[in-house]
């Protein structure tokens, strides 16, 4: 957006920096919107027996999706985080952990499978454009 190379730049509030966006004087704040992200889950390789006590990676914004989506019989050992969801995935699907917290796209996408049930996450997102003046001003007095 900056470079001009995209006139929009989407991000989910859960984004970890996302407060970047809003202080940086050359971007403006076009609109915000409430919509579900993609599925959430815990998934596996499907070709590698799982232990019962698990080591998991996630992003760190939906961590708390974890003992939530848990089947029962299974602990967690301990948990790792990834600069995405996506990474998350990937690092399973290498054999780094046994099991990440990810989208349905990411486990598509890695070849992983879900062993617990999915939810969406009902999301904030914010839409930046480039700055044409400064921010806000129409609320300053």
């Amino acid at each position: 957006v900056l470079r001009g190379g995209t006139t929009r730049l989407l991000v989910a509030n859960a984004y970890h920096g996302i407060d970047a966006f809003y202080m940086d004087l050359r971007l403006d704040l076009e609109q915000a919107f409430v919509y579900d992200t993609p599925d959430y889950g815990l998934a596996v390789r499907p070709d590698v027996p799982l232990p019962m006590t698990c080591r998991v990676t996630t992003h760190p914004a939906p961590r708390d999706l974890i003992t939530q989506l848990i089947p029962p019989g299974y602990g967690i050992a301990d948990v790792e985080f990834a600069p995405s969801t996506s990474a998350a995935a990937q690092q399973a699907a290498r054999g780094r952990f046994d099991m990440a917290l990810t989208t349905a796209p990411a486990a598509e996408l890695h070849g992983l499978r879900f062993i617990s049930p999915t939810r969406p996450i009902c999301m904030l997102w914010s839409v930046f454009t480039r700055s044409r003046q400064p921010t806000c001003q129409h609320q300053r007095g």
